[in-house]
């Protein structure tokens, strides 16, 4: 049973100790918008396919974090999240690590879970077994 998750309010993510991000609702938009707006370059010596996933992962932070504490420049003084410093933010193993744990893999298994039933013929619901073919046949 696909079990729906009506809040669609934001969320903090705790992915070490002393920070917290303040995340938009993991939905099919974020993604999208993270999928669309992923651009890599190939590194030497790196599978396409880690590239991709990193890409992935930080484009989806980039459209899904509002917010944040406990984050700060190398003065350490607060900054507040922009591009660049989620980028050098999900550059951090144990960050990146923690956010794609909590946060893309939970949004991905949703999407895998509406995607298990095909579409109706006429596109507008799931497709379910026919219950009632026994009742339609003549007696």
């Amino acid at each position: 049973m696909l079990k729906l998750n009506f809040d669609r309010e934001p969320r903090w993510l705790d992915p070490a100790p002393g920070v917290r991000l303040l995340v938009r609702a993991p939905t099919s938009l974020v993604f999208t918008v993270a999928g669309e707006t992923m651009g890599w370059t190939p590194v030497d010596g790196l599978p396409i396919e880690s590239v991709i996933r990193v890409a992935f992962v930080k484009a989806t932070a980039k459209a899904a974090i509002l917010d944040w504490e406990g984050v700060g420049d190398t003065t350490g003084q607060a900054i507040p999240p922009s591009p660049e410093a989620i980028d050098a933010l999900m550059d951090i193993r144990e960050i990146y690590l923690a956010f794609e744990k909590d946060y893309v893999a939970p949004g991905l298994r949703l999407d895998q879970e509406k995607n298990a039933l095909p579409p109706a013929p006429d596109g507008i619901s799931a497709a379910g077994e026919p219950i009632a073919t026994a009742a339609a046949a003549p007696v």
